[in-house]
């Protein structure tokens, strides 16, 4: 029998707090509490938790600790950094709109583009964390060293465009980097057009009147999708290894830009990628010994809208979906083997959907999921929801943490929800622990886009206001 048994779990209670708008949830009534303020907008209001976080002990940037022995608030995490990870933003369509196509309406969204996506390198003395924003370009920063930003910077993958969206996926040496890019002959007729104009310009340098068409010709108006393999060790190099779907006459790996990654370890030490596009198509690619390059094995069909979600367990490959469909895939054949749909009674999500991730319990293996319509399910590989936990916002990231400090082997699940909170939630019971919120403790100043985990309890959210927060549990929390 089934531990994850809460089907119709509420909202876990309610604090104070008016709607969405309106003021946040009541701020706790010591120094070491958050003031009430203002909310985020779509707030709404704070979710009772067992925990309420001590916010002089959990902002641990501010060098203000609380060491309050009688704190009644909970020391149970701590805020280490909060980082500028992406640029400014320069497009209205793309680069502010969330998980799950809805604008962000928050100012401070505005301001930078979004750190959509997440990885983590903890290879022998390296710890290094990655994102991937939605401003073209993918940065890193040494975790050993205040997470400082490693040179050159932002890396923009060959053809990346200024509002695309970088993936990012680091395994065994290498990082993988999905995207979308303006089409090679495209910019090759933009390269020309440039010389041309240039050389137009040169030539007329006296006449100041001479109109050029450079600035109009610059740009690509087709996207299609991009992998780009960097050795983790010479991020510098020239050109990275890219993916084509042909050499010849296809030399990009989708008709559309990549959205999804996920990246699998094989016995022989090579390793397979499963990428997911805009335009709903999956393809999973191996490495190609004989010519020393990665071919598409299998291109999945069924989905109709973006996907937003891979992972692989026990043979069996899931994919969510924007079309707010999840899917399973059988690992070797690419056949689909099962459809979620929310609308036909299978307890799947009846809104788009934004992550799915999959974890051990117990031995045994499990699948969760995130949309907007608030919900998280947990699933059992053969797609049956076991669990289905309302968190009064939408639900754009998740990730799930395992205690590798304190030896008690439990999982907890983060959710990173739309108005910037975090909430840390027990399984299998999906009791909310506590929340992180950007009023009253620390939390992002938009939507929570993403989140990884690292070691030693380690984990790390990304949001659409541009900023990267690292942040390590304690003890008390596992407890």
């Amino acid at each position: 029998m089934s531990h994850f048994n809460n089907r119709n779990n509420n909202r876990n209670g309610g604090g104070g707090g008016g709607g969405g708008g309106g003021r946040g949830g009541r701020g706790y009534n010591n120094n070491n509490g958050g003031g009430g303020g203002r909310g985020n907008q779509h707030a709404g209001r704070l979710l009772e938790a067992s925990f309420k976080p001590c916010r002089n002990f959990t902002q641990s940037y501010n060098n203000k600790p609380c060491n309050d022995q009688n704190c009644s608030f909970g020391h149970i995490a701590r805020c280490h950094k909060i980082i500028e990870a992406s640029s400014s933003s320069n497009s209205n369509t793309n680069n502010n709109r969330n998980r799950g196509g809805f604008n962000n309406n928050s100012s401070a969204a505005n301001a930078n583009a979004s750190v959509k996506s997440l990885s983590v390198c903890q290879e022998g003395d390296l710890f290094v964390v990655i994102t991937g924003g939605s401003d073209g370009s993918f940065r890193l920063f040494n975790a050993k060293d205040g997470f400082s930003p490693i040179p050159p910077g932002a890396i923009k993958p060959p053809f990346s465009k200024e509002d695309s969206t970088c993936i990012v996926k680091y395994t065994k040496g290498h990082l993988f980097v999905g995207y979308g890019g303006a089409a090679s002959w495209e910019e090759e007729n933009n390269s020309d057009t440039n010389n041309s104009n240039n050389n137009n310009n040169n030539n007329n340098n006296n006449n100041k009147d001479t109109p050029t068409s450079s600035s109009s010709s610059s740009s690509s108006s087709l996207t299609v999708g991009y992998i780009a393999a960097y050795q983790f060790a010479n991020l510098n190099a020239p050109q990275p290894v890219s993916f084509f779907l042909d050499k010849d006459f296809a030399a990009y790996a989708s008709e559309r830009a990549i959205t999804s990654l996920e990246t699998i370890e094989q016995a022989d030490g090579n390793v397979t990628i499963i990428a997911g596009a805009s335009h709903g198509l999956v393809r999973i690619w191996g490495f190609n010994a004989a010519e020393s390059r990665f071919e598409a094995v299998h291109t999945l069909t069924g989905h109709v809208m973006e996907v937003t979600g891979i992972v692989f367990s026990n043979n069996l490959l899931w994919t969510a979906s924007l079309d707010k469909t999840v899917r399973i895939w059988d690992g070797a054949s690419g056949k689909c083997r099962h459809v979620i749909n929310g609308n036909n009674g299978d307890g799947g999500h009846v809104d788009r959907i934004c992550t799915v991730k999959t974890f051990l319990f117990e031995g045994k293996a499990y699948v969760a999921t995130s949309s907007t319509d608030k919900m998280v399910k947990i699933w059992d590989e053969q797609g049956q929801c076991l669990s289905t936990t309302d968190n009064d916002a939408r639900v754009f990231s998740i990730g799930l943490i395992t205690d590798s400090v304190n030896s008690s082997n439990k999982t907890l699940l983060l959710c990173g929800l739309e108005n910037g909170r975090i909430l840390v939630r027990a399984l299998p019971n999906m009791a909310l622990l506590a929340t992180f919120d950007p009023n009253l403790t620390v939390g992002h100043q938009g939507a929570v886009m993403s989140i990884t985990t690292g070691p030693q309890n380690t984990f790390f959210t990304g949001g659409s206001e541009g900023k990267l927060l690292a942040w390590a549990l304690e003890p008390k929390i596992w407890a």
